[in-house]
């Protein structure tokens, strides 16, 4: 019997969820579709190659800094304030 050794720690790396969808760079501009792992919020841009890539639009992690007591996720941030798109209340950030 043959086969190639897999070390299971990259495996696990290499199969882990990942997102894509239209990013953009805070630092120069440049826009195009990346392919991230998710939950990873900034990473580099292949222009200008700072860590200043993001995601644009909607994209979800798995980790939330706000969670609204209705249990969205999802906030909008206008001019006035900022408040969940479900239900319209105000995060409570104290």
């Amino acid at each position: 019997m043959s086969g190639d050794v897999v070390d299971l720690a990259q495996a696990r790396i290499d199969r882990s969820p990942h997102g894509s969808g239209p990013a953009m760079c805070l630092g120069c501009g440049h826009e195009w579709v990346a392919v991230v792992p998710i939950g990873v919020v900034g990473f580099a841009c292949p222009a200008c190659h700072l860590d200043k890539g993001v995601m644009k639009g909607l994209y979800s992690s798995d980790r939330y800094d706000w969670t609204c007591a209705c249990g969205n996720i999802l906030y909008r941030i206008s001019e006035k304030r900022l408040y969940c798109i479900l239900c319209g209340k105000e995060p409570d950030l104290s």
